[in-house]
């Protein structure tokens, strides 16, 4: 009677096992809360957080910018959306981190 109980528990084990991973959130599947003091696996063994993606923070000579932007779009244009362009088809305040193409946030004012 147990032996014949065995192969039941294990997939029922199995079964729970498989639905839990269902729940689990794609871009937080550690359910953090805090993000501070954490980093990526990408930089450190054991990192948590989910890169979405990759960003330059201009910070100098901001009446410059127009130009590092002008230069970069051009430099690296084989890496932008052949249709959409330069600018990121989902607006300034979300990410994507499935979007496969370079991107800007905003227009070089």
């Amino acid at each position: 009677h147990n032996m014949r109980s065995l192969p039941l528990a294990l997939a029922l084990a199995l079964g729970a096992a498989v639905r839990a991973d269902d729940s689990v959130d794609p871009m937080n599947p550690y359910n953090l809360s805090d993000c501070r003091n954490q980093t990526a696996p990408d930089f450190d063994e054991g990192g948590k957080l989910r890169v979405q993606s990759w960003h330059i923070h201009y910070v100098r000579n901001s009446t410059d910018f127009e130009r590092f932007y002008d230069v970069m779009v051009e430099k690296f244009s084989d890496k932008f959306s052949p249709t959409a362009g330069a600018l990121c088809p989902f607006g300034p305040n979300y990410g994507l981190e499935t979007y496969e193409y370079f991107c800007s946030l905003e227009d070089a004012y």
